[in-house]
């Protein structure tokens, strides 16, 4: 091969990595960072307007839901390992196998953590008299750390 087209070659082959990686990314392609495809592990969405009439208590850590505060987990075979943090200061955290990770805050009335994330809210039902909380889809999390 002459030189000039070794050259030609070269750059044929940089010009069709270019236009995969442009048709890759316009199209959706980054995919890694998150799957879509993947069930929701949300018990219940709620609109933030749904929440105005409830009041934020001035201490979440009270004697009745000192049970609460911990780390919870939940394993299905369509979410996999889904983790929910619930901390003292009124802040929560949630990721799983097949979810972003989030940090948010949270609010609890009537027997229910109201979840406040960035992209979402997301209510989950508490069993007060068992101590456990619903992940919602009939799977109850499972206290695993204070």
């Amino acid at each position: 091969m002459k030189f000039l087209e070794k050259i030609n070659l070269f750059l044929l082959g940089v010009i069709v990595m270019v236009v995969v990686s442009i048709g890759f990314y316009s199209c959706g392609g980054n995919s890694l960072s998150k799957n879509t495809n993947a069930p929701s592990n949300k018990t219940d969405s709620f609109a933030t307007s749904e929440t105005k009439n409830i009041e934020q208590p001035s201490s979440q850590s009270n004697s009745s839901n000192d049970w609460i505060f911990g780390k919870w987990q939940v394993n299905t075979s369509e979410l996999g390992l889904t983790t929910l943090i619930v901390n003292r200061d009124s802040t929560v955290i949630t990721y799983g196998e097949y979810t972003e990770h989030f940090q948010g805050r949270y609010l609890i009335q009537d027997d229910v953590i109201y979840c406040f994330f960035p992209t979402e809210n997301i209510k989950y039902p508490l069993d007060t008299k068992n101590h456990t909380i619903d992940f919602g889809q009939g799977y109850i999390g499972k206290k695993v750390a204070q």
